[in-house]
C-alpha cells in the first residue's frame, strides 16, 4: 500500500513528489528551502516492479516488472487526494533518483498531474527507454527536466549500465529543444550525495 509523508505547509508554493523511503524524506527535506515549497514522500511501493516501464530482465531473469502504469494508476487518484490536504498547492513538480528518476521521466509521457520533472541519476540505461522518449511526446503542460548524473556512474563493467552518460545526453539533446531543461554532471559514482543531488535538482525546478 502507498503510503506518503508531507512536509511543509505553506500556501501556494510548489508541491514535490518524491518516490523515496521515508527517512530519506528527512535527509532531503533538511537541504531544500522549507519557506519555497511542500514535500510529499511516497512510499510503499517495490521499487523494481513498480517503477520499471515494462519488464526487463537486467540482472537475473525478470527482475524488472514493468509496472509503472498500474502505479502511476494509483498516483492519479492518490495525488488529487493529497492536493486537497494543503493549503492552495502550487503546480506539481515529481522527483526521483535512480530507478525513481527514471519513472518521473517516464511519468512524464503519462499523465498531466506534473509539470516540472527531476531525474537525478535517472536509470536511463534501461534497456529501450532513450527509444521510448525518441518515438512518444510528453506531455504538453512539461515546462522544466532536469538530468543529472555522476562523473564516474558510466564506468561500470555492466553493459548496459555503462551506457548511462551517453543515454543522458540524447536524452539532453531531445528535451531541451522544447522544454527547459539541463544536464548537470556531479562529481562520484551513482552512490554519492543521493539526497544531495536531488535537492539540487528540485532547487532548480522551482526556478
Amino acid at each position: 500500500m502507498v503510503t506518503h509523508k508531507i512536509y511543509g505547509d505553506q500556501p501556494h508554493v510548489p508541491v514535490v513528489f518524491v518516490n523515496c523511503d521515508h527517512h530519506e524524506g528527512d535527509d532531503l527535506w533538511a537541504l531544500l528551502p522549507h519557506d519555497q515549497l511542500i514535500l510529499v514522500c511516497l512510499e510503499g511501493f517495490d521499487w523494481q516492479r513498480d517503477l520499471s516501464p515494462w519488464p526487463a530482465s537486467v540482472f537475473k531473469q525478470n527482475d524488472f516488472g514493468g509496472q509503472a502504469d498500474a502505479y502511476l494508476a494509483q498516483l492519479e487518484t492518490l495525488i488529487p487526494t493529497i492536493l486537497q490536504e494543503l493549503d492552495a498547492p502550487g503546480e506539481c513538480i515529481l522527483a526521483g533518483y535512480s530507478l525513481a528518476g527514471l519513472f518521473a521521466l517516464y511519468a512524464m509521457y503519462q499523465t498531466t498531474l506534473f509539470t516540472r520533472i527531476v531525474s537525478a541519476s535517472g536509470s536511463v540505461w534501461f534497456p529501450d527507454f532513450v527509444d521510448y522518449a525518441q518515438s512518444h511526446q510528453v506531455s504538453p503542460g512539461i515546462t522544466h527536466i532536469y538530468l543529472s548524473l555522476g562523473d564516474k556512474e558510466a564506468k561500470s563493467r555492466h553493459p548496459l549500465m555503462k551506457t548511462v552518460q551517453e543515454c543522458s545526453e540524447t536524452l539532453y539533446q531531445l528535451y531541451q529543444k522544447e522544454h527547459q531543461c539541463i544536464f548537470e554532471m556531479n562529481p562520484g559514482n551513482h552512490f554519492k550525495d543521493s539526497e544531495k543531488r536531488l535537492a539540487q535538482g528540485i532547487i532548480w525546478a522551482m526556478k
